[in-house]
């Protein structure tokens, strides 16, 4: 989960780029090594205690910005954010249709249970993979792009498909700790 530092952190612009749902990652990544190598210690040996401190935290935000960017989902929520969409807590409605596919998601994981058919979770997490897929497709078509914005509701439906792919993101978990468990049964 996405922890903001405050309202005001724009990890857009600390990596330099605008404000919009697709970002070239390949630009992302040169952008983060190149501030990754102007910000590291090496650079500021013989500086203050303060100024290596101011550095060390700039670092931080630096990778903290990197990391939500470079994930589609965490990306999404944190421009949501920035547009003030509503947050995780503010909005718990959910249609019928996303309330369907969690239950059939939730009784796959109980006939999964107690079984120790690796092959079949494999497929699930195939499954998921492909959901996430699906879901971060639907979110490059919601967000505004060049200020514009396409929806009236635009805000109310990109919170609902993150919190679906927050939900396909604990279900991934859940079926990695069955693998683990399996793993360690048979060692």
């Amino acid at each position: 989960m996405v922890k903001f530092m405050a309202a005001s952190v724009d990890y857009f612009a600390q990596m330099g780029f605008p404000r919009e749902y697709s970002i070239d990652l390949t630009a992302l990544e040169k952008r983060y090594i190149a501030l990754c190598q102007s910000l590291h210690p090496d650079q500021y040996g013989d500086c203050s205690s303060s100024f290596a401190s101011a550095s060390e935290e700039k670092a931080s935000l630096v990778n903290q910005a990197y990391n939500v960017l470079m994930d589609p989902v965490e990306r999404a929520e944190h421009l949501l954010h920035l547009f003030s969409g509503p947050a995780p807590s503010e909005s718990r409605t959910v249609s019928a249709d996303a309330l369907e596919f969690q239950l059939e998601w939730r009784e796959r994981l109980a006939e999964l249970g107690g079984q120790g058919d690796l092959g079949y979770i494999n497929s699930q997490l195939v499954i998921a993979d492909a959901e996430i897929v699906k879901l971060i497709s639907r979110l490059e078509g919601l967000f505004p792009k060049n200020g514009l914005e396409l929806d009236p509701d635009w805000r109310h439906d990109c919170r609902e498909i993150l919190n679906i792919a927050r939900f396909i993101k604990t279900i991934r978990a859940s079926l990695f700790t069955m693998i683990d468990k399996i793993d360690f049964q048979g060692a």
